[in-house]
């Protein structure tokens, strides 16, 4: 697996993200859902493509998934992956997100212009105000 990573990090750069999941084509759909970026095949994946070309690879392995624990505790599965997104509203988004199966974890510490949500399969996601008065 690591090697499947440098190969694509030497070709690619940046270009691709890539998350190991049990249930790939889920996850895809709700971001999907909560962004609305096209949905795609990208090397035999799942993959999410971007207004602006950006492709995140959604890959399948055989290592059982286990969620990450928010907030991270020592000893306990740590985030895989976590995505910030800057929203214009930052309630309507909340609201999408979990109407899409994203939740609100108790705990956030970042402040009033940014939520932390655990989308559906526990992986971390920054929403935070694009405008932020200050």
């Amino acid at each position: 697996m690591k090697n499947l990573l440098d190969l694509i990090t030497r070709i690619f750069g940046n270009y691709f993200k890539i998350t190991f999941l049990e249930s790939e084509g889920h996850e895809c759909d709700f971001y999907v859902n909560l962004l609305g970026w096209e949905k795609t095949i990208a090397f035999d994946c799942f993959a999410l493509k971007a207004d602006n070309g950006m492709t995140i690879l959604f890959a399948e392995t055989d290592i059982p998934y286990v969620p990450p624990v928010w907030p991270e505790e020592p000893g306990k599965q740590q985030k895989q992956m976590h995505f910030n997104f800057q929203v214009d509203d930052l309630q309507s988004a909340v609201e999408e997100a979990i109407s899409l199966g994203a939740t609100k974890p108790a705990d956030q510490y970042v402040g009033e212009h940014f939520v932390t949500m655990l989308d559906v399969d526990g992986h971390p996601i920054l929403l935070m105000c694009q405008k932020i008065n200050i």
